[in-house]
């Protein structure tokens, strides 16, 4: 191959990669003929892709540290912040290709690198021969540096898109539980509260070397924190996942949970008062459109006061706000 051909296959990974950050269904069939066109083109994107997921870690805990509070001053509109991102990602990459023995290193290195996003942040990785991944806001994922198909989900919320293969089935390890793919679609949440599993299509396998539950099309599982007892019930397989069209679908959930998939959704901190905590609903929360909007529909919704708490929210009981803290 010539040095303007790897050049090419290059630039053509990498504007693959942007681009699926917001693909739809007609752009991955696109891509995956691209991929299968050529062997180069799926080394070359899965380079690309463990770059950049490289970069976003030491972006998200850069862009993590603490700064000073100024609500006066507006905040940048999200696409230009991504565009912005994307943009340096893209020329960092380019940079890094250009040193030819950087990928042979990094292939040799051992152990996990992690994919991290932001509040309110979201993100769609592609692995190499394993399949895909939707990541929520405020979302950590530990990928196996050798073996693409173990992923750890450290904390947050993602789907998985897994490209089955029964002789080295996809493993998704959360909470100290482990997902064993049998050919499907699933989301998986990790916060404060506990983890929950949901499937959209196939079925996955939950602690296969232990007590055994195979979940299909339409289950879901609730494990809280601190306890033994899994809860099973059954989910719209349309709603699976249904963060990403910006839907929040529930039924009879607690209130703990719906503030935790706020917290993602709108990139602030949602605590939840002790005199709500208890609480459950049954219901589907927009998150789409300007975060005042979400924080009035959730709190007409949840019948419930969504006090301003410093840079988050806090659930209360009607009339709860305390001085200092204000309603939207």
């Amino acid at each position: 191959m010539s040095e303007q051909q790897g050049s090419d296959i290059r630039d053509q990974a990498i504007a693959w990669h942007l681009r699926l950050q917001q693909g739809g269904d007609e752009d991955w069939q696109t891509f995956t003929r691209w991929l299968e066109a050529d062997s180069r083109h799926d080394e070359a994107y899965d380079a690309v892709a463990l770059l950049d997921a490289e970069l976003g870690e030491i972006h998200a805990e850069a862009v993590a540290r603490p700064a000073v509070a100024n609500d006066d001053e507006p905040a940048l509109p999200r696409g230009w912040q991504a565009s912005r991102w994307g943009a340096m990602a893209a020329a960092l990459i380019a940079l890094v290709f250009a040193v030819s023995m950087i990928v042979p290193m990094l292939r040799q290195e051992t152990g996990s690198y992690a994919i991290v996003t932001r509040p309110g942040e979201t993100r769609v990785v592609t692995l190499k021969g394993a399949g895909r991944i939707a990541l929520n806001g405020d979302t950590r994922i530990e990928v196996d540096r050798g073996d693409a198909r173990r992923v750890t989900l450290a904390r947050g919320e993602a789907i998985f898109h897994v490209t089955h293969d029964e002789k080295d089935p996809f493993r998704v390890m959360v909470g100290g539980q482990e997902l064993l793919d049998v050919g499907t679609i699933f989301n998986v949440t990790q916060d404060p509260g506990g983890l929950s599993v949901a499937v959209a299509e196939g079925a996955v396998m939950l602690n296969p070397q232990g007590d055994a539950m195979r979940l299909g099309a339409g289950d879901a599982v609730y494990l809280a924190k601190g306890s033994n007892v899994i809860e099973r019930g059954k989910v719209p397989t349309a709603s699976v996942g249904g963060w990403r069209s910006g839907r929040l679908d529930y039924r009879d959930a607690p209130v703990t949970r719906v503030a935790a998939d706020l917290s993602r959704a709108i990139g602030r901190p949602v605590s939840v008062d002790p005199g709500v905590a208890a609480q459950r609903f049954t219901g589907t929360i927009v998150t789409s459109g300007p975060r005042a909007d979400v924080v009035r529909r959730a709190q007409a919704l949840l019948d419930v006061d969504m006090v301003q708490n410093g840079q988050g929210w806090r659930l209360t009981t009607h009339g709860g706000a305390s001085d200092g803290q204000t309603r939207p």
